[in-house]
């Protein structure tokens, strides 16, 4: 059962964007959901590990803790307003279930989220990631193809993105 925070985040639990790049594993992590999201349908383990996922928003077990969920939920995506990474997540869930409803009552049967389609695209604009510079960095690649989320395990310290 999805246990998803559903109300807006607390103003004083909000923290910058900048503060996921600060957590090494974190960030690391993040990373390799965002891979999956891309790349479910082409890759085993990264489809296997999606499926696992059983919060509403994506943002759980097996990539994040519940505190990490949280504090990704609560980074600012928005620094004019102050919208976070839940209320954008948020938003766009109550207008995929309103685009259901509305179609339902038309007769017509697709509602349903596309990791790759839907939900990368806000996870990236969030921590300004391109998917391109993604899937075309072979270290990162082959990295998540060996190792997975456990690739930092043994204390290694992954440095981001860098050059490809």
């Amino acid at each position: 059962m999805a246990t998803t925070q559903s109300t807006p985040s607390d103003p004083e639990s909000r923290i910058p964007i900048q503060h996921l790049r600060e957590d090494n594993l974190l960030w690391y992590k993040y990373h390799v959901f965002l891979y999956d999201l891309r790349n479910f349908r082409s890759n085993k383990p990264s489809s296997d590990r999606l499926n696992l996922v059983t919060e509403i928003d994506y943002l759980g077990l097996p990539y994040f803790t519940t505190p990490e969920a949280n504090q990704i939920r609560n980074a600012i995506v928005n620094e004019k307003t102050g919208q976070t990474l839940g209320d954008v997540l948020r938003e766009f869930f109550e207008s995929k279930l309103e685009k259901r409803l509305h179609d339902r009552m038309k007769a017509m049967n697709d509602y349903r989220v596309c990791a790759a389609h839907d939900l990368a695209p806000i996870f990236e604009r969030a921590v300004r990631v391109s998917a391109n510079d993604l899937a075309k960095n072979k270290q990162f690649t082959r990295l998540v193809h060996k190792r997975g989320l456990e690739a930092l395990d043994d204390g290694t310290v992954w440095k981001g993105m860098g050059r490809r």
